[in-house]
This record gives C-alpha cells, sequence and structure tokens, in this order.
C-alpha cells in the first residue's frame, strides 16, 4: 500500500516509511532485505527508484512537491532524479529558457528546497544531465531551453 501512494521512490525511503509505520527503531539490513522480499512481483527498480510496474518509468510525467500538512520536504537524496527532470521540464515549458543555475535553484523549489547547497547542486545537475541526456532540454550557452 505505501508503495501504491509513493511510487516512484526511493528504496530506502519506502524502508523508512514502513519501519516507522511498524514501530521499529532502526532500519538495518536485515529490515531493508525483509521490505525487499515484500515487493510485489512485477515491482520494477531503475536507477534505485521503485515503480509499481516496469512500464510506468516510461509514462510518468509529473513531479510532486512536498505534500500539505507534512512536517518537512522529502530529502534531496530521496528525489528520485525522473521527478527532478520532469520539473525542470515542467519550468522550461513556463519560461521557454532558464540559465542553469536558476533552472536548479527553482527545480529545488518545487521540492520545497529553498537553499542550493553542494548536496542539492548535485542532485538537481544530475537530473538536468538525464534530461539533457534524454532529448527533452537543449543546453544553449549557459542557458537551457525546450529543444
Amino acid at each position: 500500500i505505501v508503495l501504491q501512494a509513493e511510487a516512484p521512490v526511493c528504496f530506502d525511503r519506502l524502508a523508512r516509511t514502513i519501519v516507522q509505520a511498524w514501530g521499529i527503531g532502526r532500519l538495518t539490513d536485515r529490515v531493508r532485505e525483509r521490505v525487499r522480499e515484500s515487493l510485489g512481483r512485477t515491482t520494477a527498480e531503475l536507477d534505485g527508484v521503485l515503480w509499481l510496474e516496469p512500464g510506468d518509468a516510461e509514462a510518468f510525467t509529473g513531479f510532486r512537491g512536498p505534500a500539505d500538512g507534512m512536517p518537512a520536504p522529502r530529502a534531496v537524496d530521496e528525489l528520485p532524479l525522473v521527478e527532478v527532470g520532469n520539473a525542470m521540464e515542467w519550468l522550461l515549458r513556463q519560461h521557454h529558457a532558464l540559465a542553469v543555475d536558476d533552472l536548479a535553484r527553482e527545480a529545488a523549489k518545487c521540492f520545497g528546497i529553498t537553499r542550493l547547497g553542494t548536496v542539492v547542486r548535485g542532485v538537481m545537475t544530475e537530473g538536468l544531465q538525464r534530461l539533457l541526456q534524454a532529448g527533452r532540454a537543449v543546453a544553449d550557452g549557459s542557458a537551457v531551453r525546450l529543444p
């Protein structure tokens, strides 16, 4: 049920959510193994991200910002890069073109992250690289635009 609500989701975030729900104190390797064993047969894992079905990754075009009433946004290392890329593509549809730093900053804001520190910048850069490699955006000097 957690996977249905959270997919796409990084495995460790899923495991931590289950651990908290069950009142288990620590997320150990043994607990991770049990969680992995409990995943459905159709569950697919691509680039460390879990999907309900193998074909879901190709069809997914959304991204999720912080939910209302949640105490804190997802940690940057819990953001599936597919969502980062989708947020960037959405921003480019709004602005037509953005400087690389502005795109990273605005994409981070989509996830409730207000500071563009080293770790956040790294995740945003990786999301942008995947977007560029997929041909869904084009680097044009110091700016990024839609193809």
